[in-house]
């Protein structure tokens, strides 16, 4: 019984001892390959005559008049994509098999409904 119980220890811990030994020279192994081959940021200098790239958006100019319509619409969509259809989304189920599950779950407690008089 206790040898059982010591070879199965001395398998464990010689287990845990081949892991993190593997895991520190794979450790050691990435360490020295940063040294070999550090890392260098490649400098991209904007040739004569580019400009930035700056979204079109940015540039565009919105007449005063037309602001209110601008935020209005924003808000509009906004309060649209933060509508949850979750519970919609829930009872149609998202394929066959849910919904034979649902349907024989339903069916179930019909029936536990029937069962216990109520």
């Amino acid at each position: 019984m206790i040898q059982n119980l010591l070879d199965g220890a001395s398998v464990a811990i010689s287990g845990l001892i081949i892991t993190f030994s593997s895991l520190g020279l794979f450790a050691v192994v990435i360490y020295l390959l940063g040294i070999v081959f550090p890392f260098k940021e490649e400098k991209v200098a904007p040739e004569e005559g580019e400009e930035e790239s700056v979204s079109p958006v940015s540039q565009a100019s919105v007449a005063s008049d037309d602001l209110p319509v601008v935020i209005a619409a924003a808000i509009a969509f906004h309060r649209q994509k933060a509508q949850s259809n979750l519970g919609s989304s829930l009872e149609v189920g998202k394929s066959g098999w849910w919904s034979a599950k649902r349907y024989h779950s339903q069916q179930r407690l019909g029936n536990r409904m029937t069962r216990s008089g109520k």
